[in-house]
Parts: structure tokens; sequence; C-alpha cells
């Protein structure tokens, strides 16, 4: 519900208030109502036309979801009608809105849709909602192989970049006696969101690898109030712990224990230590299983914000995830560029679902966006349709935050007269000027000013003294389309001055020559 959408003020108000559901369903289309419309209507009052908004309809699941409820809205709102109505409202976390909803009313199939729904468009938490429902024992499920199936949700939310599937697959490893795994995802979880609850299980896993560290996390522990860990201490260090515990924990016949967290002091004395703590009464209540306490800082923030790296997921008939592929296959980052398999996967979105990428509002939100990446992308995209004026402009405004790739794709355009056809050399060679530390640029300035320096520190930054490979390399980016947009008259450009400096150099000339004349 944190997703969808907030209550408006007047609903927090007035929602236990007859008169407030009765002026809700007054406004409220008929097809939602327990009953005729026309008892509503009191004194030949008018309604505004545009008077039921999205803001309505979101206090309305608000008031028609919530436990404890007024009778009001059972007896003015049909809730079947209702959810139908939440079919075509307006909000892309609206799935996730009626997942939740069907699992409150015990429709557990209709949750499992629900979330299947919500995650194609992108909605991660409800991956980790499927694989926490699944892996429950008392649904019992017989379609589903409970805990292996639930670990297969969790660990696609997990490569989606997911903190909150990392304590799932930990706890699901730990049952299985799988220490190491769980260790590892235990102290990842902790770098990126420290938490008391992780740093116990970690103690619980190292007692029987690391015994001084496990003492030292439990001792952490004890402090933030952990019985667990006081009863482990009491087990090994009876002299000084066993007394505490006896003194500090009090076992009520409830199956519920209290323990007070120590507040750790200056001195490891038991007398100083304990100075400000009671001895607790008996204390009933639900036990909280996580509490969120600060152990340590990461050495960097963290975001929450999902991180999304498409090439691990394996599943092409998504369209969010063919779409992202595209945009990672086309990156400003030079090893994870492949702008070939970036335009077959664009082919395959328009066959398998017939949608154009141009279409899409994913790709309006990043062609409008002002992420150099994002930026970048874009404009290789565009180049590998042809679209070479559009692709200019997003180039030119990429090397205007300071992109690299985007002044060499400028300079490319403009000094090979790829744009309309007419060559700006002068132009091209500034912009290729402006990127000192890519070889492309280099290769072209290079070429321009042969007694210049910028051979040599194209030689230190690709690492070889042989200027044929290297023009050759600069020759088999534009030939074969996977990191340049494919260009068959610049490669050839390349794959003569590397046939020239072979030949200087007397090595052997017959593969660069079966390039130069291959027609492709």
């Amino acid at each position: 519900m944190y997703c969808f959408g907030a209550p408006s003020p007047q609903y927090l108000l007035h929602r236990n208030q007859q008169a407030y559901s009765s002026h809700i369903a007054l406004i409220s289309p008929p097809g939602i109502l327990a009953f005729e419309k026309n008892r509503l209507v009191e004194d030949g009052k008018k309604i505004p036309p545009d008077s039921f908004s999205n803001q309505t309809m979101i206090d309305l699941a608000f008031a028609l979801l919530i436990p404890n409820k007024s009778p009001n809205w059972d007896y003015y709102f049909n809730f079947a009608k209702v959810i139908i109505l939440f079919h075509e409202f307006p909000n892309k976390y609206t799935p996730a809105f009626l997942a939740i909803t069907s699992l409150r009313q015990g429709n557990f199939q209709a949750f499992l849709n629900y979330c299947k729904r919500a995650i194609i468009s992108g909605n991660i938490d409800c991956m980790n909602l499927i694989g926490e429902f699944i892996g429950m024992p008392s649904l019992n499920m017989k379609s589903f192989d409970g805990v292996s199936e639930s670990l297969c949700w969790f660990k696609r939310a997990l490569r989606l970049k997911s903190i909150d599937s990392i304590k799932p697959i930990a706890q699901i490893y730990s049952s299985r006696e799988d220490n190491l795994k769980a260790l590892h995802l235990y102290s990842t979880h902790l770098s990126k969101n420290p938490s008391f609850y992780v740093t116990e299980k970690i103690a619980l896993l190292l007692r029987s690898t690391n015994l001084e560290l496990a003492q030292k996390l439990s001792k952490y522990c004890v402090s933030r109030g952990s019985i667990s860990c006081l009863e482990y201490l009491a087990r090994v260090s009876p002299d000084f712990w066993l007394p505490i515990y006896a003194k500090h924990v009090k076992v009520s016949k409830s199956p519920c224990e209290f323990f007070m967290p120590i507040q750790s002091g200056q001195s490891d004395m038991s007398k100083t230590l304990f100075s400000a703590l009671k001895p607790p009464e008996s204390h009933h209540g639900l036990v909280i299983e996580a509490v969120h306490f600060p152990y340590r800082k990461s050495d960097k923030p963290f975001s929450k914000r999902p991180i999304f790296d498409p090439e691990m997921i394996d599943d092409n008939d998504s369209e969010s995830i063919l779409f992202f592929k595209c945009f990672s296959l086309a990156s400003e980052n030079f090893r994870s560029r492949n702008l070939e398999l970036c335009g077959k996967y664009i082919a395959l979105m328009k066959e398998k679902s017939n949608i154009s990428l141009f279409g899409m509002k994913l790709w309006k939100d990043k062609n409008f966006s002002t992420k150099r990446n994002d930026i970048i992308s874009c404009g290789f995209i565009y180049y590998i349709f042809k679209k070479i004026n559009k692709a200019y402009h997003l180039f030119l405004k990429a090397a205007t935050l300071g992109s690299q790739v985007g002044l060499t794709m400028l300079g490319i355009i403009e000094f090979h007269g790829l744009l309309n056809g007419k060559r700006m050399t002068d132009l091209g060679i500034r912009h290729f000027m402006l990127a000192p530390t890519n070889p492309v640029a280099l290769a072209h300035l290079a070429i321009i000013y042969p007694k210049e320096s910028y051979l040599d520190r194209l030689k230190d930054i690709v690492n070889s003294e042989n200027e044929g490979k290297i023009f050759e390399w600069v020759g088999d980016m534009f030939f074969y389309g996977v990191k340049l947009p494919k260009n068959i008259f610049i490669a050839r450009m390349f794959y003569a001055i590397a046939l020239k400096r072979y030949e200087t150099s007397g090595d052997d000339v017959q593969k660069i020559i079966q390039k130069l004349t291959t027609q492709k």
C-alpha cells in the first residue's frame, strides 16, 4: 500500500463518520455501489462531473482494506465491483495493490497472478513477496515445491540487486546447513544494511568456526538485548555470564522471555555494567524477530534503489527485461557494449511482442534522462536505426556533461560527414582533441597529425607498440559493429593505414588484405 498512494487528510479525519462514507458513495460511479444510486440523491443535489478523482479511489481502497473499518463502507460499496474498477485505474502499482487485496481475501491464486503482472512492470518487491508466501509451510500449496520455488523467486530478486532478498536466501541456506553460503549472504546484508538481527545470525554461524569472533559478536548482541547470545555466553563462560543470566532474565510460564538491553559502560566489571539495570517483570507480547540497530558503517553509501544487471537474467519473455538488456548493450561502458547484439534484441522485442522500442514509455523516460549513460545509450540505439540526426544531438548533450564517448562520436560523425553528407573536419578534430584518453579519437588524430605525440599516447593507452595492429583493431570496431556503429568505409580507411604500417614493419599482410577486399 505504501507504493500505491497515500490517503487524503479528509479520509484520515472522517473515515469513521457515516456522513463521509455517504459523500464518497454519492460521487462514486454507480457500478461499485451495493444498491441503486438514486437512494443517495436527496433534495435534487447535483453531482460535479469530475468529483471522483484518483485520490478518491485511493481513499476508497484504504477504507475497504483496513482490518477495523467502519461498517458504513460495507453498507455502501460492493467490494467485488470495486476490485474490478481497480483494473482500469491508471497507476503502475495497481497490480501490486490488487495482489495484496487478493491475499487479504484469502485468494492465493489471484495473489500470484497479480504479483506476476506487477513483476512484468518492474516491481521487485512482489518477487520477494511471492518467495515469502510460497515458502510458508502453512500454505501447503501442492503446485509449488515449497522452499525450492521460494528460493528461485528470491534469487531472481537478488539478480535485480534487491537487498530484501538477501536475508531470506541466507535463512534458507542456513536451514539446509550450508553455513558458508549463509555466512557470506548475511555478511553482504550487514555491510549494506546494518542490522542487529543479522549480527546475531552471524554470531550463531561462527560458533563452530571462529570462537573468538563469535564471542565478540555475541557480547555486542547481548548489549542490544539478545537472550540467545546471553545463553550462549553463559554456557561458554559460566563463571562470569551465568550469574548475569540468572539475575537479569526471568522466565515466565508463557513461551515468551523478556530481557532488557544492557547499557554498555566503560568497564567490563559486572557491577558497573549493570548498575542502571533493574530486573524486568514478565512481559506478554509478540516476539519481534528483527530489530534494527546500527552496528557498523558501510564504507560506501548504499542506495536502496534497485540496480539492474539484465545480462544475468535469462528471460526473453519480459518486455522490460528485453528493454533493459538493449540499454545495457548500448552502454557508455566499453566492456559491456555490444551494438550488434543490441540490434538483435530490439528485433526480438518487435518479433515476439510486436512492440516498437521507440513507442515504449520506458524509452521516453530514458530519452529525456539527464544521466550520461542513458543519453549515450539512446544515441547509439538511434544510430543503429540510422537516425543520425537524433543521435548527433544526444551525443552533443552527453558531451556537455563530460562524456568522452559522446565527444568521440561527435568527432566521428562530423569528420566523416555522416550528418547530411557534409564533412565538418575542423569541428570533428576539435571534438577529438577534447577526448584525449579515448583510443578511437587518438587514432584519428594520429592519422591527421602523424608528427605529433598522439600516436605515442595511443600506444601507451592500448599497451602495444605494433602500430599496424592498433589501427587494425580500430578498423575492426567499425567493421564488425560491436563496439562502434558499423561503417565499412571508415573501417577500410583504418585497414589501409594498418596495411601501410605492416608493410613498413615487414609483417604478414595477407589477413589485412582479405579484410580490405571483403564486401560485407
